[in-house]
């Protein structure tokens, strides 16, 4: 557990690792709710900030075509949560291709319109372990 003398350092080397690693994106509210320890979790869309305008529109209709379509099928809404898993992120690229690049459905345990995702490990942009409300940032 952190000690108040580590908070300091602990933000720098968040700092650091988010101008390193971080890709900033803007989040929408999703109707998919994701099987958590007790209950479920609200999920949310994300979109990348640099992609572009025609790309985020791209994004934002297929999520909200694909999740109108998940709430008359209840099957369908049973392997999206087992691939979905306990995981944080899903790449839009696993639902619907390498056309869908920019785009996340997040577990929601942070209600924030702008996000910082974070990679696992510094070399891994695929995994992402850390979701950073931008209000934790220190800037």
């Amino acid at each position: 557990m952190r000690g108040k003398r580590d908070h300091p350092r602990y933000l720098r080397e968040l700092f650091v690792r988010i101008n390193r690693d971080g890709t900033m994106v803007q989040t929408f509210l999703s109707t998919l709710r994701l099987e958590a320890h007790e209950g479920t979790d609200p999920s949310r869309i994300a979109v990348e900030t640099r992609v572009g305008d025609a790309q985020a529109g791209r994004l934002f209709a297929a999520f909200h075509d694909w999740l109108d379509g998940l709430r008359h099928d209840g099957d369908a809404t049973k392997a999206v949560r087992e691939r979905f898993g306990s995981r944080r992120v899903l790449p839009a690229t696993e639902l619907f291709g390498p056309e869908a690049e920019g785009g996340y459905l997040l577990r929601a345990t942070a209600i924030s319109q702008c996000l910082v995702l974070l990679p696992e490990t510094a070399d891994d942009g695929i995994e992402f372990g850390s979701v950073e409300p931008l209000f934790y940032l220190p800037w």
